[in-house]
């Protein structure tokens, strides 16, 4: 006959599975944030390659990451007298350009990328610096 367990000893039990519970929860957890992490570095080195590129330079002196990084951060006025930085506002012309990619893509229905080529870059730059008013 199976003799059955005492209240004190499936409250150990049940404590022992919560304790074996949590460790594999805290292991997940570990592992997810080192993914994120490994996921972060590869964007962030795209990013820099990218940019590092588009630029023609190779930002090889700690002098130089930071005056890009200045450059990119600095508060500028528009004409209208509109806060804006160098950094946003190059994201905002990259959205407006995938939007726009989006939807000739949507119109032929053929693929169509956006090239990151220093040229375009420099275009662009060139083009809406004409029409901004620093």
């Amino acid at each position: 006959m199976a003799t059955r367990k005492s209240i004190e000893e499936q409250i150990e039990e049940q404590e022992k599975k919560k304790q074996q519970l949590e460790a594999r929860i805290k292991q997940l957890k570990a592992r997810q944030s080192a993914t994120e992490r490994k996921e972060r570095t590869r964007r962030l080195i795209e990013v820099g390659a990218i940019v590092e590129k588009g630029i023609g330079i190779e930002l090889k002196e700690k002098e130089q990451r930071e005056a890009l990084l200045s450059l990119l951060t600095k508060k500028r006025k528009d004409r209208n007298g509109n806060d804006y930085t160098t950094g946003g506002w190059l994201f905002k012309q990259l959205k407006k350009e995938m939007e726009e990619s989006e939807a000739a893509e949507e119109d032929t229905n053929t693929p169509q990328k956006i090239k990151p080529t220093p040229q375009g870059f420099y275009s662009v730059l060139n083009s809406n610096n004409d029409n901004k008013g620093d």
